[in-house]
């Protein structure tokens, strides 16, 4: 956006231009000699407004559109992002997606190359076979060994994964804490994001939910 200085010295041109309109007008009209006392004031005047108009134009013409924010920027100061979405994953289901759909639908893939993303907000907690108590999406904050499904993860925990519609998974998955800090994607393709849990291949979920809200930044 122009300065409001700027403004007015625009709107104080276009003025200046009306009246000298009118003064060349009546000059025209009334036969005023350029060497005359009324046509040097004239010319004076001419060259006044003639010198504001340049000021104004170069000041224009220097003053950069103002880009919008870069996106890792914008979210690390919390701004507000071109997407946000809240996914749920419930305990009975083995993924959820984001850009959240009904569960057993296909989610478009609403993530760009280049796009920043982080997870804002995280709740709930899921009661998995095996396991006393309910958990968060952080799991119990044991390294799971081998034979589950991210070895070295917390058990119990939630896992992230980019995935693209049609072609399949795009890079390894990660533990979804990873994505509570600004990420840039730089996969190459438009994704979606899996949310999965770190398990057994014999065990699920039995009941409860985690929620997490997604904002996605672009450049």
């Amino acid at each position: 956006m122009l300065d409001l200085w700027l403004v007015i010295l625009i709107a104080l041109a276009i003025a200046a231009v009306g009246l000298l309109s009118n003064l060349l007008a009546g000059m025209i009209l009334h036969n005023v000699k350029p060497w005359s006392r009324k046509g040097v004031a004239l010319g004076l005047f001419i060259v006044l407004l003639g010198s504001a108009a340049l000021a104004v134009a170069q000041k224009v013409g220097s003053t950069p559109a103002q880009d919008a924010t870069a996106a890792m920027d914008r979210c690390n100061q919390d701004l507000k992002p071109d997407t946000q979405n809240t996914t749920t994953f419930s305990a009975g289901h083995r993924d959820a997606v984001f850009p959240p759909v009904p569960y057993g639908e296909q989610a478009p893939n609403g993530i760009r190359d280049g796009d920043v993303i982080r997870i804002a907000e995280v709740s709930g907690s899921i009661q998995f076979d095996g396991l006393e108590k309910r958990v968060g999406p952080g799991g119990n904050g044991v390294a799971a060994p081998r034979g589950w499904f991210v070895p070295g993860a917390p058990q119990y925990s939630a896992i992230l994964r980019y995935n693209n519609n049609p072609t399949g998974w795009v890079g390894d998955p990660f533990p979804y804490d990873r994505m509570t800090t600004c990420t840039r994607y730089t996969g190459g393709m438009d994704v979606r994001l899996a949310f999965l849990m770190n398990l057994r291949s014999d065990q699920s979920g039995k009941s409860g939910a985690w929620t997490f809200t997604l904002k996605v930044y672009r450049d």
